[in-house]
């Protein structure tokens, strides 16, 4: 599991080209709606027969895209606000 480019920096930059001065939302799931969504029987036994595997790889993944996200918002906007609830 890997990304081979951010998911959704091209859409970001094309929604701050067209924001001006309003400032864009970037919303990512969580890594555990992943699993919440169809629970094990949703991951393929073939691909992770080790659970650990498929968690190491998912959050690995999934950082990837946050660095890459937050590399696209760096370069089109004035600042970056996390949200946790």
């Amino acid at each position: 599991m890997s990304l081979e480019h951010t998911i959704f920096g091209e859409d970001f930059t094309t929604l701050a080209s067209m924001a001006g001065s309003a400032m864009g939302k970037l919303t990512i799931p969580s890594v555990n709606m992943i699993y919440s969504r169809g629970g094990q029987a949703a991951i393929d036994e073939a691909s992770y027969p080790d659970l650990d595997e498929f968690w190491s790889d998912l959050v690995a993944a999934y950082g990837e895209e946050l660095r890459g996200s937050a590399n696209w918002v760096a370069a089109t906007c004035s600042s970056m606000t996390p949200v946790s609830r």
